[in-house]
């Protein structure tokens, strides 16, 4: 059964108020979402509810901009511009807001129901029947099962079972409550709303009733899902797995043959209006030179249309709830920065050459251009991680020191980042890829990792290594393998006997390295200086020209003197507390 204004494809019949494609409603649209995206969200809904025939203004508005308005400033707070939608427009707003994939938010839908229902009892009556029930179903479903209060067929075992529950009698006494969730505040809320929902409409409610009692949860959810695919596709909404191309790498031969023109592929809706501020970004980047420069030339308008589109279909590869403001606008950045690369790439730090561009080729392939280098980089982390495992039996766990950790743990991250500290070394943590200069470094820093990885697995721990030893001196010291403390455990072994391998110390060898270190007269604390033949035979295998490896090695070494120089006479106490940089195993006591 399906109550009313649906046709028999499932579909709502009221009729779209601005059909896709329609050139004169886009100008108008256009033109109305301009003034729109200049006022802070609040203002914008203060003024159209202020408005003498805000009703009719909210009966023409997109689906999409009631949606982001929403999602902008609450659904809390739009429970007026709610009660001025069409039931058309509440259902499709409802099919963007409430689905997480191919799921249903329950929570999120138990929101929209309080809000339906808190209208007048006619506005109540029409948006619940003009609205899939197959949904409401489903959220009841989730929470109550409902038996018939007089049923002849059933079994003896079911009446002993039902009695022994604490069951709640229908409004109209014809039918039996199971709570599947005892919680107390969703309990009474849900005897609220039956009690609301039997007030407004006696019909509904016990069809309602009836078939909570009949059909499954997983019926009704493919029904749903199938019926709300149909719309939101009608609005130009994409599934993730037809987005996804938008984070696919060039191909070689696809760097000569970009994508048709902005102008070519955007005869339909824009999903999600993307306010134009957002677009832009901060003064002073290249993207937003290109688009002041575009704007001068009167061709801002398809370029940042092309630009919605895109941002929503990188959107709807990372599948990001519509109703989350605050990811809408992180997604938005991260499309500004990694567009900005790809105009950087093709046009350098002109201007004029980048607002060509947006003029004349597609976005998307513009992004994806951008995109490469930092996928390139992505690919290099992931291999860089997986060789060291499979150095080590692929058993360990493996790492890399500061800040060589942050960037492979930046890069290996979905969609990849960027490690500030490789770019400003004052600063920490994460961000999306912004410009071309933190993709060069980003290669740079990346370089001395494959080739300090490469000179310390390949050439300088050729010994066979026990990964049981391992094993346990990583466990013991609650660390992870890594470059540098492979480095240290080599030069510790060549110390103490010549022969530099990978073969964590016990206790009484790291006593005696550490007591050999010191010089006769020497004041605690201070560590003899290392042989130059130490760093010389450390490096015997690494290119003469190779300055990044040199430097790693170096730092290496100081980072050996400073953990050990700075210990008393006897420091093994000490170091079983602080640990060090070389690999220890644990006491065999």
């Amino acid at each position: 059964m399906r109550m009313g204004g649906m046709n028999e494809s499932g579909r709502s019949s009221a009729g779209f108020p601005f059909a896709p494609g329609s050139a004169s409603s886009l100008v108008s649209l256009k033109n109305e979402r301009l003034k729109r995206s200049r006022m802070a969200p609040v203002r914008r809904l203060h003024a159209l509810l202020s408005s003498p025939d805000a009703a009719i203004k909210v009966a023409r508005m997109p689906v999409q901009d009631i949606a982001l308005l929403i999602a902008q400033v609450g659904l809390a707070d739009a429970v007026e511009l709610v009660g001025l939608a069409t039931p058309d427009q509440i259902q499709r707003v409802v099919d963007i807001d409430v689905w997480d994939r191919d799921e249903i938010d329950i929570r999120r839908y138990g929101e929209w129901l309080e809000v339906l229902l808190s209208a007048k009892g006619e506005d109540a009556v029409k948006s619940l029947r003009g609205m899939d029930p197959e949904p409401l179903l489903y959220y009841f479903r989730r929470y109550i099962r409902i038996h018939l209060a007089e049923d002849e067929e059933r079994s003896e075992a079911e009446k002993l079972r039902l009695e022994a529950l604490d069951l709640v009698k229908s409004p109209d006494d014809l039918f039996l409550i199971e709570f599947v969730d005892q919680d107390e505040p969703l309990r009474d809320f849900i005897l609220a709303t039956l009690q609301r929902l039997y007030t407004l409409d006696l019909e509904f409610s016990r069809w309602l009733m009836m078939s909570l009692h009949a059909v499954l949860p997983t019926v009704i959810l493919e029904a749903a899902y199938r019926i709300r695919t149909g719309r939101v596709e009608e609005l130009g909404f994409l599934e993730r797995e037809d987005a996804l191309s938008v984070y696919q790498p060039l191909r070689a031969d696809q760097y000569e043959k970009p994508f048709p023109s902005v102008h070519e592929d955007l005869t339909h809706s824009v999903p999600l209006p993307v306010p134009s501020s957002l677009i832009r970004g901060a003064p002073g980047t290249l993207l937003s030179r290109a688009l002041e420069i575009s704007a001068a030339r009167r061709e801002t308008d398809a370029v940042e249309r092309g630009i919605m589109h895109l941002t929503n279909k990188v959107l709807a590869a990372e599948q990001v709830p519509f109703r989350q403001w605050e990811r809408i606008v992180d997604t938005m950045r991260r499309v500004r920065g990694i567009l900005d690369i790809g105009l950087a790439l093709e046009a350098g730090d002109d201007p004029r050459r980048a607002a060509s561009l947006l003029e004349d080729v597609h976005p998307e392939w513009i992004f994806r251009r951008g995109f490469t280098p930092i996928a390139l980089l992505a690919r290099r982390a992931s291999a860089l991680v997986e060789a060291m495992r499979r150095k080590v039996g692929g058993r360990l766990p493996v790492a890399a020191e500061p800040p060589y950790d942050e960037v492979l743990v930046a890069l290996t991250m979905n969609p990849p980042h960027c490690a500030l500290q490789i770019v400003s070394p004052a600063e920490g943590g994460v961000e999306p890829f912004s410009s071309l200069e933190q993709v060069r470094r980003c290669e740079e820093v990346l370089a001395e990792i494959e080739h300090a990885l490469r000179f310390i697995l390949d050439d300088l721990a050729w010994h066979p290594v026990s990964i049981e030893k391992l094993e346990a001196a990583l466990a013991f010291q609650k660390r992870a393998l890594s470059a540098e403390g492979i480095l240290m455990t080599c030069v510790a072994r060549s110390l103490l006997d010549g022969d530099m391998r990978l073969d964590p110390l016990n206790e009484e060898e790291l006593a005696r390295l550490i007591q050999s270190a010191f010089e006769g007269g020497a004041a605690p604390g201070m560590l003899r200086a290392m042989k130059p033949e130490v760093e010389a035979r450390v490096l015997a295998s690494a290119p003469d020209d190779d300055e990044g490896l040199h430097a790693f090695v170096r730092r290496g070494l100081d980072a050996f003197r400073d953990a050990y120089g700075a210990l008393p006479a006897h420091p093994l106490d000490d170091l079983r507390m602080a640990g060090g940089p070389v690999y220890l195993l644990p006491s065999q006591s």
